[in-house]
C-alpha cells in the first residue's frame, strides 16, 4: 500500500497545484476516524486531505503539522499556535508563540513550558528551553538560567541545571553531561560518575559503556572511567546486544569485541554503500548511508562492502551471499 500512496501523492499535488510541505512532520501517516490524512499546502495556506485527494479540512491555515498520535495536529493561524482535531474543532485555541507536534512544548512571552491536550500548562513556561517531548520515563531535558538539566512531569528537577548541555538514558539510568566543553556522565540523581574529561561522547551501550574522545581518538570507557578500548582509533560505534563495535582507522572498518579480539579485521572499504538481502539471498544495495556500520540485525548477520564488492556475513566471519554490484 506504501509504495502506491508514494506515486500518487506527487500527482495529487500538481492536480491541486499545492506542494507537499519538505518538514517530515508533514509526510508522517497516522489513522484518524478510520482514514488517513495528509498535511498539503494550496497556494499559501495548509490543510489536510484523505488517501482520496479530497479535502477533509480546507486549507485555511498559514502552518500545519500532521496529526499526532492523540489525534490532533497542530496549526498556525494569524500567527499564533493551536491545535484542531479531525473535525477542524479548536482543542486548544492558538494563542501560543510556538508550538511543537507529540510534547506540546510551547513558547509564551519568550518563555518555554509544556503543556496537555486542554490547553493546562504541566511545566510553566519560566524556562529558556525545554526538549519537544518526555521520554518514556516521564523525564524531559530544561534549560533554565543557561544551564540544562532533567526535570520530571511534576516540574520537579531531577537533576539540577548545571551543564552546558545534557542527554539522559533512561536504558542505564544515566546521562552523559558537558561542562567548559568537557564531556562526564552522572546518575538519575545528579552525583557525579565520571568527571567531564572528555573531548566528545556518542551513545551510550551496552551496561552503559560510552564511546568517549581524547586527543583526537575514539576508544570505549566504562562506569568507573576503565578504557575498554583504548582510545586509538578513528571512529568508533558502541557496543551493540552482541558485544561488538564497529571501528574505523586509517580509512578501513572492522569489529571488535570487549575483548579487544577482532570480529572482522581493518579492511573493509567504507560504509557508503550497504544493502540488503532477503530470504532468497538477493541483494538489494542502498543509496543511503546506514546511520551505524556494521549493524547486526536479529539473526546476526551485517552488510559489507570490500573490494568494490557487496556482501552478507555473520559474526563468525561466515559470508550469507556475495555480489559484484
Amino acid at each position: 500500500m506504501k509504495p502506491i500512496l508514494l506515486f500518487i501523492l506527487p500527482i495529487l499535488a500538481l492536480s491541486f497545484n499545492t506542494s507537499i510541505d519538505g518538514n517530515k512532520s508533514n509526510t508522517v501517516i497516522e489513522k484518524y476516524m478510520g482514514e488517513k490524512f495528509y498535511s498539503l499546502r494550496k497556494g499559501t495556506k495548509y490543510g489536510f486531505i484523505n488517501t482520496k485527494g479530497e479535502w477533509i479540512i480546507e486549507p485555511k491555515f498559514d502552518y500545519a503539522y500532521a496529526f499526532d498520535k492523540n489525534g490532533f495536529a497542530q496549526v498556525k493561524l494569524n500567527d499564533r499556535w493551536g491545535h484542531i482535531n479531525p473535525k477542524a474543532e479548536w482543542v486548544i485555541k492558538p494563542k501560543f508563540d510556538e508550538n511543537w507536534v507529540d510534547a506540546y512544548r510551547a513558547e509564551f512571552n519568550g518563555k518555554q513550558g509544556m503543556m496537555d491536550t486542554k490547553g493546562d500548562w504541566i511545566i510553566a513556561p519560566r524556562y529558556d528551553e525545554t526538549a519537544y517531548e518526555f521520554d518514556k520515563n516521564g523525564l524531559i531535558r530544561v534549560k533554565f538560567n543557561g544551564k540544562w538539566g532533567i526535570m520530571n512531569a511534576k516540574g520537579e528537577w531531577v537533576i539540577e541545571p548545571g551543564f552546558d548541555s545534557v542527554w539522559y538514558s533512561g536504558k542505564n539510568n544515566l546521562a552523559k553531561v558537558k561542562l567548559n566543553g568537557k564531556w562526564g556522565i552522572v546518575d538519575a540523581k545528579g552525583e557525579r560518575i565520571l568527571e567531564p574529561q572528555y573531548d566528545a561522547v556518542r551513545s551510550f551501550g551496552k551496561n552503559g559503556s560510552l564511546p568517549a574522545k581524547v586527543n583526537g581518538k575514539w576508544g570505549i570507557v566504562d562506569v568507573k572511567g576503565n578504557w575498554i578500548l583504548e582510545p586509538q582509533y578513528d571512529d568508533i560505534d558502541g557496543f551493540n546486544k552482541y558485544d561488538l563495535a564497529s571501528v574505523r582507522l586509517n580509512e578501513k572498518w572492522g569489529i571488535i569485541n570487549t575483548k579487544g579480539d577482532w570480529i572482522l579485521e581493518l579492511k573493509y572499504d567504507s560504509r557508503d554503500a550497504f544493502g540488503t538481502v532477503d530470504d532468497k539471498g538477493v541483494w538489494t544495495p542502498l543509496v543511503a548511508e546506514p546511520q551505524t556500520p556494521f549493524s547486526f540485525n536479529e539473526n546476526g548477520f551485517t552488510n559489507i562492502r570490500l573490494d568494490g564488492k557487496y556482501g552478507l556475513i555473520n559474526t563468525k566471519r561466515r559470508y550469507g551471499c556475495q555480489t559484484t554490484v
